[in-house]
């Protein structure tokens, strides 16, 4: 219903100030009289976003074939407009650009000590505050207010100055922003003569405070009517809603209550959002099965675009019908993610994620992609290039990120960098944008010309698929009072999904302060246009509406019911989580059983049999499945480039280090230039990424400290033990092995390296593997149970027979030679030797030759065991220790029964 007040009389109907009139209405629907005497072609229907005035043009069709642009109009564009008649000098840009400009100013201000992502505080305090900042009296009433206010000055008055300065300079080059219209043309005098048409004013709770003085200056001229929101409940949003009794502020208006009756809520909880979604779009097709029109359905959230990417693919599934535009966002084209990498990469900004999108988007790759995850991973400057020739020499050249180029400069620059010529329909629509809000005389930073394109490419988006005019009506909750519907849910309502997502940088309590004292009532951190709106449109009559929240949101956190929620609860009613029958997309995921497409990875067949090292049967042992992960589905992660080696790296430098030093007649007078001249050809030969001249510097000095430590060793032991003598270095094998008899055959190639063997004057042999450091190195006791095969493995080749030079050798000790120590004291020495060449002492690595030689039996009995299963095609997994698959780095390949 709609009650007409005047100002002009204290006790009547019409209250009429100018040529001003406000319209109280109690609920959304009210408005359904006005547009039924609507005048399109002589009057304008100013709303606030632009589903509303869609809708409002459909009811204009509906009487007459077309409409004029001026018939419905959004508050934005006729600010614009008669900003634009009042100044037509300024220059228009997006709140992108200024952004933009704000960046850059920010770093031109060399006084300035800011953290990164200041310059995104200081436009935010930009937006807010411009209303201030663009009044003749605003920055004096702000000056003033801080005075009585000295703790805000504190805590953000910094950031609101820089703000101002950053306003002023926008100021002389003439910029502003179409968010600033109306606060800006509070300051013009006589705009209103540029309007003609009479107004009737439809913001519900988007009617901004700035807008106030704007509308009573164009109800001088122009008969101008507003629709005031007056629910029973207004005086809860007395702040949001300041606007309108602004209006009135010559008397105070009576409202009638609206004799309708109203059929209260459906209360739904769900468990999470998920659940939430599939329990509205069940609801949906129980309605729409009921014979229910799907446009008469609406589906209202506060956040539209976080709940769409689960509504859309369920609501196609199940072949209901919508009204929104299927679109998509520039953001997710490879094409574009392409372009803007490669041009922060032409900046010398890199990163991996950028390095990855530019050189893996086809199949014109020079290195692997393993290769390259272990190159660039771990990015930090542009000489980290280096680490790949390729890839530097396309990099060479690239321009400074701090370079100033204008318009055209920058988007000749930038074109150089598209790739896909046969697709430029998004380069299109970019550009145009570019063009469209930049002068070819302005100058900025090739980094902020970047970070406008970025800011671009976030917002802009392309439609692949127009909506149905008949389908269900999937909308924001601003959107909402222009539906005509039957049938509602309304999603989100927690508190947290329906707070005010705005103000951020004030609290409560200065908004309210400074609204007091200076008349500027900026954005309050506490009031929420979304909660007013889901009040609002309940006060609309339907036939069934479902209020509905998720217990878990959209990051996992707990979400709590907001109040509007619990208000329609009665009283001791306990709401508990509702059930989710199966949609059409459930009935389809269980169509077939998963086992049943699944090929079963219990065993495998091979075509032929993988070649083994110590490593990989140490793999098996340990876990079948992680042998199969690394050795047949080859997924094993290089280690990744950093500015030191990685392990790998140091582990074969330092055994191609000491395979130089070792050669026999063993020398101890190594000097540090000679050593230094070892690791130069070596860095050549083995290829470490090293390209930092002071990191290699660094290692070398390492190094050559652990050859000197290593020396001074040998020549000890050497001392003890003269008669000991180095017979091999990083010795070779490879053995074919049948799995039954651990004879030469031609089931398995086994192959490893030893990295040193000694011998006595007698030929007994001495194996020794060098390690990093002691760590968890066991005694051959503990090997097979702790999974530390290699030393017994090459023990085991060896008294097999299996090395030619060495088929009469008997190996009488087996050590980890740890290089952090100089220590050899963890494995096996033979204690019963008939003449014993090392001297006892109290260490647990001795043995007698029966516990070695039932040592070497169980090392028979395991790799047979091993080669057995692997040959039956066994990858299952199994582990050793069911402890190790909490760590384990295949966890989440795994499908071990106790991982479910």
């Amino acid at each position: 219903m709609i009650l007409i007040l005047s100002i002009a009389t204290q006790g009547g109907q019409v209250y009429r100030l100018n040529m001003l009139t406000l319209l109280e209405i109690q609920r959304p629907e009210d408005k359904s009289e006005l547009l039924e005497t609507f005048q399109p072609n002589s009057q304008t229907w100013l709303v606030s976003d632009l589903r509303t005035k869609f809708e409002i043009q459909k009811i204009v069709l509906k009487k007459q074939s077309y409409f004029e642009d001026l018939s419905v109009y959004r508050a934005s564009e006729l600010w614009r407009l008669l900003l634009k008649k009042t100044q037509p000098d300024l220059k228009w840009v997006s709140q992108d650009m200024v952004r933009a400009f704000v960046r850059e100013w920010m770093e031109k201000k060399q006084d300035l000590k800011v953290g990164q992502g200041s310059d995104q505080v200081v436009a935010d305090f930009l937006d807010l505050f411009v209303s201030v900042f663009s009044h003749p009296q605003g920055p004096l009433l702000l000056q003033n207010w801080w005075k009585e206010n000295i703790s805000s000055y504190q805590r953000w008055g910094g950031w609101a100055e820089l703000a101002f300065e950053a306003y002023q300079e926008l100021q002389k080059k003439k910029w502003t922003s179409a968010s600033w219209a109306s606060s800006l043309l509070q300051g013009e005098n006589e705009f209103e003569k540029f309007w003609s048409r009479p107004l009737i004013i439809d913001l519900g709770s988007q009617f901004k405070r700035s807008e106030v003085e704007l509308v009573q200056k164009l109800s001088r001229f122009n008969d101008v009517t507003v629709l005031v929101p007056k629910p029973l409940w207004q005086k809860d949003f007395s702040y949001l809603l300041k606007g309108y009794e602004d209006l009135a502020a010559l008397g105070k208006s009576q409202s009638k209550e609206s004799t309708k009756e109203q059929t209260g809520p459906q209360l739904r909880k769900y468990s999470g959002v998920l659940g939430e979604v599939k329990g509205a779009i069940s609801q949906i097709r129980e309605w729409l099965e009921a014979g229910v029109e799907a446009k008469c359905i609406s589906l209202l959230m506060a956040d539209v675009e976080a709940y769409w990417p689960l509504l859309s693919p369920i609501l196609r599934e199940e072949g209901i019908p919508v009204q929104k535009d299927l679109a998509i966002r520039f953001q997710t084209f490879p094409v574009i993610l392409s372009w803007l990498a490669q041009m922060r990469l032409q900046s010398q900004k890199v990163s991996f994620a950028d390095l990855e999108q530019v050189h893996f988007q086809d199949d014109s790759r020079s290195i692997s992609y393993d290769q390259f995850f272990s190159l660039f991973s771990l990015l930090l400057d542009p000489e980290d290039l280096k680490r790949d020739p390729a890839i530097w020499k396309s990099y060479q050249g690239a321009m400074s990120a701090s370079e100033v180029l204008t318009r055209d400069q920058f988007i000749g620059w930038s074109l150089k960098s598209w790739r896909k010529w046969d697709q430029t329909q998004g380069l299109e629509v970019i550009l145009r944008e570019i063009l469209g809000q930049v002068g070819p005389e302005e100058n900025l930073k090739l980094s902020s010309w970047i970070y406008l394109i970025e800011q671009i490419v976030a917002k802009k988006e392309t439609k692949y698929d127009r909506g149905l005019a008949q389908g269900i009506q999937v909308d924001g909750l601003a959107s909402g009072d222009s539906l005509t519907v039957s049938h509602r849910i309304f999603m989100g309502c927690s508190e947290e999904q329906l707070k005010g997502r705005g103000n951020r940088w004030l609290d409560a309590s200065e908004v309210n302060s400074f609204a007091a004292n200076t008349g500027f009532f900026l954005e309050h951190p506490e009031v929420s246009t979304d909660e007013f709106d889901l009040r609002w449109l309940l006060e609309n009559s339907s036939k069934e509406t479902i209020l509905s929240y998720p217990a878990t949101g959209f990051t996992g956190q707990a979400e709590s019911p907001h109040p509007i929620w619990i208000a329609h609860r009665k009283d001791n009613e306990v709401v508990s989580v509702s059930a989710v029958k199966d949609l059409r997309w459930d009935q389809k995921q269980h169509l077939v059983p998963f086992a049943e497409v699944a090929p079963s990875t219990d065993r495998v067949s091979f075509e032929k049999l993988p070649t083994l090292s110590p490593s990989s049967l140490e793999n098996y042992h340990q876990c079948p499945f992680i042998f199969t992960a690394k050795k047949l589905f080859k997924l094993e992660d290089l280690p990744q480039v950093d500015l030191d080696l990685d392990v790998r790296k140091r582990g074969t430098l330092d055994h191609a280090l000491l395979e130089q030093i070792t050669e026999e007649p063993l020398r101890f007078d190594w000097s540090d230039d000679e050593i230094q001249e070892i690791l130069n050809r070596l860095r050549a030969e083995l290829q470490l990424p090293i390209h930092e001249d002071s990191t290699w510097k660094a290692i070398s000095h390492q190094k050559k400290k652990m050859v000197q430590r290593f020396l001074l060793f040998e020549k000890e032991r050497r001392s003890l033990y003269p008669q000991i003598q180095i017979v091999a270095r990083e010795k070779d094998f490879e053995v074919r092995l049948s799995a039954e008899t651990l004879n030469k055959g031609n089931d398995f190639i086994f192959k490893g390296k030893i990295d040193r063997i000694d011998s006595d004057l007698r030929g007994n042999l001495l194996v020794y593997d060098y390690k990093s450091s002691m760590g968890s190195l066991k005694n051959s006791e503990s090997w097979i149970r702790d999974n530390q095969l290699q030393l017994g493995l090459y023990s085991f080749v060896i008294e097999k027979g299996f090395l030619e030079e060495f088929t009469e050798n008997e190996v009488i000790s087996a050590l980890y030679y740890t290089l952090k120590e100089m220590k050899t004291d963890r494995g096996f020495r033979i204690s019963d030797l008939p003449e014993p060449i090392f001297e006892k002492d109290r260490k647990r690595n001795w043995l007698t030759g029966a516990q070695k030689s039932d040592l070497m039996n169980d090392f028979e009995v395991l790799l047979k065991s091993i080669l057995v299963r692997m040959r039956a095609g066994e990858i299952q997994p199994n582990p050793l220790d069911v402890s190790i698959c909490s760590s384990c780095e295949w966890r989440d390949l795994c499908r071990a029964p106790h991982l479910k």
